[in-house]
């Protein structure tokens, strides 16, 4: 069933792309609308499409009236670019009637309203949709039985990112309903004010992001006249590489570096041209690289001894020399002789001030070392301890072993330094290693743990892999200019 149009717009105009009076990329036809006087209901469990008569590709309003036949129902009209939904991931625009009781909306995936209006089973609600498709956004206003009149979204983003919308979609689902005829919509009135045979992009706009990240995002040039199109870049950064998916969609690859002096820190406009037979458009995208929140290791910082320091975790060590940890151990960790020289080191540090909510979008450790064992093969790992309340390293801190064999532990890089480590290196997590980091941070907020509170890195020597005794000395907290270092994003 088609939803009738009072004129076709020129739509042979459209699909030659001749000339026309306001040029060939948009086609100003007028308010020029039509009221239906045909009535459509929506079923529960049941998707149900109304096609227009002809697609929408620029700006148009689509009003109607409907009447929910029950309260707290989930019941949903929609408008798509599809004829055959199934399913709310292609719908481009949603109004909802939530089990809450309000009138809900989405805004790009996420379901919310500008004004919370309740509804009322039988009342008459009439509801006005102003649509940009080529923008991709919409506003709906709601005017209740009383002539109030309330914003329910208010440049909203398409949940669907279509370059065209041609069918309004009615569904309904739940287990507390009554009544199989779940809402009523009549009164349907579509005026188209333009048309355009100009290519989109579905992007997500300028990207920010900070030195040693990486990020991946998407890019989609549509046709609205549904045609084959392809896509190109321009110059792009050193850190940037682009992938042509084909089909007219790619992938943008960005991970600025973290060791060339800030050689990435600044902004980059990247071009992108999307193509069809008979239409061409460009996008820029702006990339802004900046440098990272850094958060210093506490002084807290410290080795943990083989022995009596390991078993009394009521006990921490105190550092042999403030300003380095000293990190070490081999074939000889089990000789009572040795034991000074089988240290752990452990870094505590403040979890920084965040807002409810927020989660870490980037995270790298950074240390200095002051001195390492060439002579001796030695993997130096990396580890997460369970956060804290107090800055103190304890006994039971204290871990040489295989790499991942801790259960108390979460192993975040393998050989984070080794014997090839070069003396006075700051060294950082690998892009694996970070975002390993990244995770474990962000498992511990999930723990429980605030701002305020410590979370805790450790640094020991995988027996596994010591065949001779060594070790590698890191500078410590005591030493501001070399401190370990977190560098972090939050959002």
């Amino acid at each position: 069933m088609k939803i009738a149009r009072t004129v076709f717009i020129f739509l042979a105009c459209l699909t030659s792309l001749m000339a026309c009076e306001d040029g060939p990329d948009k086609l100003d036809v007028g308010d020029i609308s039509e009221e239906l006087s045909i009535s459509y209901v929506g079923k529960l469990d049941s998707w149900q499409t109304i096609e227009f008569e002809e697609i929408q590709t620029r700006v148009f309003t689509y009003e109607f009236d409907v009447i929910p036949n029950d309260n707290n129902i989930n019941a949903v009209v929609g408008l798509s670019s599809s004829v055959d939904v199934t399913d709310y991931e292609s719908l481009s625009i949603i109004l909802k009637f939530d089990e809450s009781g309000i009138i809900e909306s989405y805004n790009g995936d996420v379901e919310d309203h500008h004004a919370e209006v309740k509804y009322y089973s039988g009342q008459q609600y009439h509801v006005r949709m102003e649509v940009d498709v080529f923008e991709k956004i919409y506003t709906i206003s709601v005017t209740d039985s009383h002539l109030n009149t309330f914003i329910v979204a208010r440049d909203y983003t398409f949940r669907q990112k279509s370059a065209n919308l041609k069918a309004m979609t009615l569904y309904a689902e739940g287990t507390n309903l009554e009544k199989s005829v779940t809402h009523s919509v009549f009164n349907i009135v579509l005026t188209s004010h333009s048309q355009t045979s100009e290519l989109s992009f579905v992007h997500q706009g300028a990207v920010t992001m900070v030195e040693g990240a990486y990020r991946q995002i998407s890019l989609k040039a549509l046709d609205p006249l549904e045609g084959s199109v392809s896509i190109e870049v321009g110059d792009l950064p050193e850190y940037a590489s682009f992938e042509d998916l084909g089909g007219g969609e790619g992938l943008l690859t960005f991970q600025p570096r973290q060791q060339c002096d800030h050689c990435d820190i600044g902004t980059e406009i990247i071009k992108f041209y999307g193509r069809t037979d008979g239409s061409a458009s460009s996008l820029d995208i702006m990339v802004e690289v900046t440098e990272p929140n850094i958060q210093l290791a506490d002084v807290a910082d410290t080795e943990v001894m083989f022995g009596e320091f390991a078993k009394e975790p009521a006990s921490p060590n105190p550092s042999l020399i403030d300003t380095q940890i000293i990190i070490g151990g081999g074939v000889s960790w089990l000789d009572p002789e040795n034991d000074i020289y089988d240290l752990t080191g452990v870094f505590p540090f403040e979890i920084p001030d965040m807002q409810p909510g927020e989660r870490f979008t980037f995270a790298a450790l950074n240390m200095f070392v002051k001195d390492i064992s060439p002579w001796a093969v030695q993997d130096y790992d990396l580890y997460g301890l369970p956060y804290r309340t107090s800055e103190f390293v304890l006994g039971k801190d204290y871990y040489q072993g295989t790499y991942d064999g801790d259960p108390n532990a979460t192993a975040l890089q393998q050989r984070f330094a080794y014997e090839k480590t070069e003396k006075d290196a700051s060294i950082f997590t690998s892009s694996e290693g970070g975002q390993a980091v990244m995770d474990y941070l962000n498992a511990q907020l999930d723990a429980g743990a605030q701002p305020g509170d410590f979370v805790f890195f450790r640094v020991s020597v995988s027996v596994d892999d010591a065949p001779t005794f060594g070790r590698v000395i890191l500078w410590s907290a005591d030493q501001a200019s070399k401190a370990p270092r977190l560098l972090y994003d939050i959002n």
